[in-house]
């Protein structure tokens, strides 16, 4: 039997790409198919039954823990380690692409360049060597321009059941404010595409309208990185656990992403899974993930104000958004589809 064998540059929390490794491990080791993880940072928090080489993310270090495992086949989900596929490829593994995605190289100030070069060289010299790519969404199929990926997208039900709130959850009271958050990295390198300074611009709009809300937030980073939100009145959860942000997104009434580019938005799926009705702009992959896209600020926020206006429409839309995700996104389907391009068995 083949190891499942990924290469990711980091086991960290707050990483989406973390989580979907996590995830998909924990499944194929219910199968009894062997995988382990091969990766440059590994935090504690993941160490779910299977094995974790940490080491140095160079070509040489690569091979050397390869050479360890039977008959490995390989899922890179992350650069550096796409850049490798090829010269793996030639020395007789069985390589894929678990792809999510490169941001638009625009949407970053001090590495533009380099950006697009990654994305171009994949293009043009990893995926034509590799067994196959597997995009996480039909946005990454056409944004990575590469026709004969194959489309898995992403489960979320790794969020614990709790069903859709009741009527005290939502804050059918008129008179309560309404709950507003988003959660996101908050480093400056993703500041501008994950749109922060957008949601900031919102809750100043809707307290300018006199919309009684209570703005959250929720990230990873430094007291510095969110010093503009603290001002403006935001409750923070700065570093939060698994289960703070279980809580966080649970307790919101709304869940806002402003992020300009997303190959699947898993924290989206994830507020909408612990049924708070989840809002995106119209960008990258966000119409396959929440039936709630906006394609400007101002009608996202005329949205957020008819919610806080009519409790009523709260409960359905917070429905709708449970039951759009919860219907489709599944892991046991990402592993079951992953089972079949891997050939196993």
């Amino acid at each position: 039997m083949k190891t499942v064998v990924f290469l990711i540059h980091k086991m960290g929390m707050g990483y989406g790409v973390s989580v979907v490794v996590d995830e998909i491990c924990k499944r194929l080791i219910k199968l009894r198919i062997p995988v382990q993880v091969i990766t440059g940072e590994h935090e504690r928090a993941f160490a779910n039954g299977y094995l974790i080489h940490e080491c140095e993310s160079s070509f040489e270090q690569v091979r050397h823990a390869l050479a360890q495992i039977k008959n490995p086949v390989i899922i890179a989900h992350t650069t550096p380690y796409f850049e490798m596929l090829p010269a793996l490829t030639d020395l007789g593994y069985e390589c894929i692409a678990l792809e999510a995605g490169d941001p638009d190289p625009s949407l970053f100030q001090n590495d533009r360049i380099e950006r697009s070069n990654i994305a171009l060289n994949k293009q043009l010299h990893v995926y034509p060597k590799i067994k196959s790519v597997i995009a996480i969404s039909d946005f990454i199929k056409e944004d990575i321009k590469w026709p004969n990926s194959i489309v898995v997208k992403l489960g979320c039900d790794h969020v614990v059941y709790l069903g859709t709130k009741d009527l005290n959850e939502l804050n059918f009271n008129l008179n309560s404010r309404l709950r507003i958050g988003t959660l996101m990295r908050l480093g400056k390198g993703e500041a501008m595409y994950k749109g922060g300074h957008l949601f900031l611009a919102i809750v100043k709009n809707l307290k300018e309208r006199n919309i009684d809300i209570e703005p959250y937030i929720l990230g990873r980073g430094t007291d510095q990185d969110v010093e503009e939100f603290r001002k403006n009145g935001f409750q923070i959860v700065l570093n939060g656990t698994e289960i703070e942000k279980r809580k966080f997104l649970r307790n919101l009434d709304v869940f806002v992403s402003c992020s300009l580019w997303e190959g699947f938005n898993l924290p989206l799926a994830e507020a909408q899974a612990l049924g708070t009705v989840g809002l995106a702009f119209d960008t990258g992959a966000h119409p396959e993930v929440t039936p709630f896209v906006f394609d400007n600020q101002n009608s996202m926020l005329e949205f957020i104000a008819s919610i806080a206006l009519n409790r009523t429409t709260l409960i359905e839309h917070s429905r709708s958004s449970y039951k759009f995700v919860r219907n489709q996104f599944k892991w046991d389907e990402v592993v079951y589809k992953l089972i079949q391009e891997l050939e196993v068995f």
